[in-house]
C-alpha cells in the first residue's frame, strides 16, 4: 500500500516502473521471511527491509519535488507531508527495528518508547496533512463537507 501511495504521487514514468519492480521483489522477499520467520517474537528482518524501502520511496519523492519547479510551496501539500510523517516513523524505528531480535524482554520494553514516540510525533503529521488538506479549499470556513451525504440518504 506504501508503494502503491508513492506510485500515485510521484509523476515519472521512469520512477513509476522501477517502483513497480522493487515492490514485487520485496513482496516477494517479506512474504518468504514472513513465512519462515519464527511467530513468537518480533521480525526486526522484515521490518527492517521495509522501513529502507520506505525510507528510500521518500526520499525519491522528495528529490522529485525539488527536481521540478512548481506555483505553490512544497509543504502546502497534504501528500508532502504524508511523506514526511512516513520518513520520520520509519528512520525513528530502523535501527531500533535492526536490534529488536536481539533485545531481552527488558531491554525491548526500555527501547520501545522510541517507537511509541515517533509513532505520537507521526500522527500529529497526519493531522497536519489532513488540516492541510481541509483548508487547502478556497473558502473552508462556508464550504459544508456533508452537504453530499445529507441530500442523498
Amino acid at each position: 500500500m506504501f508503494a502503491y501511495f508513492f506510485y500515485l504521487s510521484i509523476d515519472s514514468k521512469f520512477i513509476k516502473k522501477i517502483i513497480l519492480i522493487i515492490s514485487l521483489v520485496i513482496l516477494a522477499l517479506l512474504t518468504v521471511t514472513f513465512l519462515k520467520a519464527d511467530k513468537k517474537s518480533f521480525d526486526s528482518i522484515t521490518s527492517s527491509v521495509e522501513s529502507i524501502a520506505i525510507i528510500g520511496l521518500s526520499l525519491i519523492y522528495f528529490f522529485e519535488q525539488i527536481s521540478k519547479p512548481q506555483k505553490q510551496f512544497i509543504y502546502s501539500t497534504p501528500n508532502f507531508w504524508i511523506v514526511l510523517a512516513f520518513m520520520i516513523y520509519m528512520s525513528g524505528t530502523l535501527f531500533l527495528f535492526i536490534i529488536a531480535n536481539n533485545l531481552s524482554e527488558k531491554e525491548f520494553h526500555k527501547y520501545w518508547v522510541i517507537n511509541n514516540a515517533s509513532n505520537v510525533i507521526t500522527n500529529l503529521i497526519f493531522c497536519i496533512a489532513f488540516l492541510v488538506n481541509r483548508f487547502a479549499s478556497p473558502n473552508p470556513l462556508f464550504e459544508k463537507p456533508y452537504e453530499d451525504v445529507l441530500e442523498k440518504p
